[in-house]
C-alpha cells in the first residue's frame, strides 16, 4: 500500500476479500491497481497488483502472477526460475547472496509464541560449542 501511494498508482475499488496470512490472521483488501508495469532483472511485465497492508516487502508476486506465466522450471540448486513470456525465454536468478542465520531453540520458541514467524524454511541440528544445543536455520532476508 505504501509503494502504491508513493508511485501514485491508479486504484480501483473491488468487493472486499479476506486473505488468510501465515500467522493465522486475516487481512482485507478492497483495492487493486490494474496493469502496473514492473521490471525484474531487465524483463518487463504488466500485472494487476492487489493492495494489502503488509510490511517487509514492497511487492509480493504470488500465484496470480505465476499462473499468467504458464509452465515454469524452478532450479533450487541455482535459485533460478525459467519460463517463456510473450514468446521470449526468461530466466530469473536470485541476485542477492543467501546467508543462513542460526536461531537457538529458545529464540525459535519465542518467535512462535509472539507469532513473529509462521514456519521455518529449513531445520536441522547443528553442532556448535554445545553438541546438545539444536539450532534452526533460516535464510536471511
Amino acid at each position: 500500500m505504501r509503494v502504491a501511494k508513493f508511485l501514485d498508482l491508479t486504484s480501483s475499488a473491488i468487493e472486499p476479500l479476506n486473505v488468510m496470512v501465515g500467522n493465522d490472521g486475516v487481512m482485507v483488501y478492497n483495492h487493486y491497481h490494474p496493469q502496473v508495469p514492473i521490471s525484474i532483472q531487465g524483463h518487463s511485465f504488466t500485472i494487476d497488483l492487489y493492495a494489502l497492508p503488509i510490511s517487509g516487502a514492497d511487492i509480493v508476486l504470488g500465484v496470480h502472477w505465476l499462473r499468467q506465466l504458464g509452465p515454469i522450471t524452478t532450479d533450487y540448486t541455482t535459485l533460478s526460475m525459467s519460463f517463456t513470456y510473450l514468446g521470449q525465454p526468461v530466466q530469473l536468478v536470485v541476485d542477492i547472496p543467501v546467508r543462513l542465520v542460526f536461531a537457538s531453540a529458545h529464540q525459535l520458541k519465542h518467535m512462535f509464541q509472539n507469532t513473529s514467524i509462521f514456519r521455518p524454511f529449513h531445520t536441522h541440528t547443528h553442532t556448535r560449542s554445545n553438541p546438545r544445543s539444536p539450532h534452526i536455520t533460516f535464510p536471511e532476508p
